[in-house]
């Protein structure tokens, strides 16, 4: 049988690179491959197996994990058994290439499986060089245009392209002289679509969740180079850094480490949804990992595919999953036990900060998140500039207090670290070995939702808590938990200097409940009750007494 005209060029290594008669080709090869298959003769060393989609790596691995892999034909139809083979990528489910390629298979098994045939004969038949069964007329373009404006012409009708495959196209273009366009080319195509497919939001594409993901990657590198995210066009950054940079080839290490540390063994498994469900819990997750505060999903890789660039993800949120990111590649024999130790400080001083954490501190904050993530132990909560010094400090008297202490202690204080009240900061709190365990269980009780209202008035006789602001002070408003409210405000603003007064109020009332009979709301009322008898006992009616005898003072607005 004829193909008619194969139009292309041969280059001088020999290489036949059709520009027309791709389907007639592929053909051809799928029948070689069947065939070879059914007559158990399937060589991947033969010259036939060396056809490839240079320009379109993904079914350019199709091909060659086809070549050498034969179909055990007794087992069904090659189509469900090709789709049921660990090499196949579940990207290639919408790969409109492969797809057409087992809907050729389908057809072939389909014509030569009507009636019974010595397929070793039709080998004989399909490969002789003596009679050639197929051919096909073959016109050079040597003398016509461009075969890249020629194909450009032929193909102008196509769907347009995404702007992940513009940017894919150009980007791999700009790392010609690195030595590197070949494997990131390989790598989009292959391991790391695979990774992403995951994380397909319905469309059967990929294409967005890669450009978020490139996108925190590039304002990474950005950052670490001491700028802030602009205007300009991702590519145009990508290029500044992973190109023009004198370190440019160090931030291209850390953009493939940034995909391949995530790549699985196995091509079923989502790694990063493992690695992040044990290192976080967030929202309605009541997972064991570290409380996140802010976040509404613990797996911050997957937040970051979907909504990098908007405010569903937040830059504190990049901040932490730059820092699983740093640690995997900087410190990769440290234990897990040390990396969340360093996501607790992480978190305890970033992620319910947002007034410390803009994209004009970006540059010195991912500098200092590096040498939190990665320096010695003893070190590396030193020097972490941007960082609010305040909390850094209240970091340190924590490590002291648990290094000097029971162990046993240390659940107890990330319990209260992890409250809502007062995430991550003890301000208010006084770091006695003696007395803290018992203390902060005693502040989980009455900061119950159901007794929190009674609050307000009792921590009020104990002393004056309040929180000054110029000539305004605030208080926490008696019942108000929404979003920590103000008790939050009280509790965890400032310093450890300027939360003497209430850390005293506080371990009086403390103490007071600690030692109650009854319930939590009767000893909290006994405590007012108790407090405005003396008081009127002694005529004194300063304003802490109308403040506790009429709990509505208390309920101005944000507690001002």
């Amino acid at each position: 049988v004829g193909l008619d005209f194969v139009y292309g060029e041969v280059t001088p290594q020999g290489v036949l690179k059709p520009l027309d008669g791709q389907q007639r080709l592929t053909t051809l090869f799928l029948l070689h491959w069947y065939v070879a298959s059914r007559a158990d003769v399937l060589d991947p060393n033969e010259s036939w197996t060396r056809f490839r989609y240079a320009t379109r790596l993904s079914a350019e691995y199709f091909c060659h994990e086809l070549v050498t892999n034969a179909w055990p034909h007794n087992e069904g139809d090659p189509r469900d058994w090709i789709t049921d083979q660990a090499w196949y990528l579940f990207p290639w489910r919408t790969d409109p290439t492969i797809q057409s390629m087992l809907v050729m298979i389908d057809s072939i098994h389909e014509r030569l499986s009507r009636e019974a045939h010595n397929f070793k004969a039709l080998w004989e038949r399909l490969t002789s060089r003596d009679v050639e069964a197929i051919s096909f007329l073959f016109l050079p373009i040597d003398d016509m245009e461009s075969g890249d404006d020629l194909y450009i012409k032929m193909n102008s009708r196509g769907k347009p392209l995404t702007e992940f495959e513009i940017f894919k196209a150009r980007f791999e273009k700009l790392l010609e002289a690195s030595g590197k366009q070949t494997e990131l080319s390989e790598k989009f195509d292959r391991e790391w679509s695979n990774l992403l497919w995951h994380y397909e939001g319905g469309n059967s594409l990929v294409d967005e969740e890669f450009m978020n993901y490139l996108a925190f990657i590039v304002d990474v590198c950005d950052w670490r180079c001491g700028r802030t995210r602009g205007d300009e066009a991702l590519l145009d950054r990508a290029r500044r850094v992973f190109v023009e940079q004198d370190d440019a080839e160090t931030h291209l290490g850390f953009l493939f480490f940034a995909f391949d540390t995530w790549v699985s063994e196995k091509a079923s498994d989502d790694l990063p949804a493992q690695v992040f469900s044990r290192l976080f819990s967030a929202g309605a997750d009541s997972g064991s990992g570290l409380v996140l505060f802010e976040s509404q999903d613990p797996n911050l890789f997957g937040a970051c595919l979907e909504n990098y660039g908007t405010k569903l993800f937040s830059l504190a949120e990049t901040i932490l999953l730059y820092a699983v990111i740093a640690f995997r590649q900087l410190r990769p024999g440290a234990s897990e036990e040390v990396l969340l130790q360093r996501l607790r400080s992480l978190r305890n001083i970033a992620e319910s900060a947002p007034d410390d954490v803009r994209n004009e501190y970006m540059p010195e904050l991912i500098t200092a998140t590096a040498k939190l993530m990665t320096d010695p132990d003893d070190t590396y909560l030193d020097g972490l500039r941007r960082f609010n010094q305040a909390r850094i400090d209240d970091e340190k008297r924590k490590r002291e207090f648990l290094a000097a202490g029971d162990p046993e202690l240390t659940s107890a204080v990330h319990a209260l670290e992890d409250h809502e009240l007062l995430r991550g900061r003890l301000f208010s709190f006084d770091l006695d070995q003696r007395t803290f365990e018992e203390r902060a269980r005693t502040f989980r009780e009455v900061t119950a939702d159901h007794v929190l209202p009674q609050l307000a008035s009792a921590l009020l006789t104990k002393g004056d808590y309040s929180r000054r602001l110029g000539s305004r002070r605030q208080f926490g408003v008696p019942g108000q938990r929404q979003g920590g409210g103000s008790w939050r405000d009280v509790l965890t603003s400032g310093s450890w200097e300027r939360r003497e007064a209430t850390r005293d109020a506080l371990a009086q009332l403390l103490v007071d409940v600690a030692s109650r009979q009854g319930t939590v709301e009767d000893a909290l009322d006994n405590i007012v009750s108790r407090w405005l008898a003396e008081q009127e006992a002694a005529g004194v009616y300063g304003w802490q007494y109308y403040f506790v005898r009429y709990p509505s003072m208390l309920a101005a607005p944000k507690g001002m």
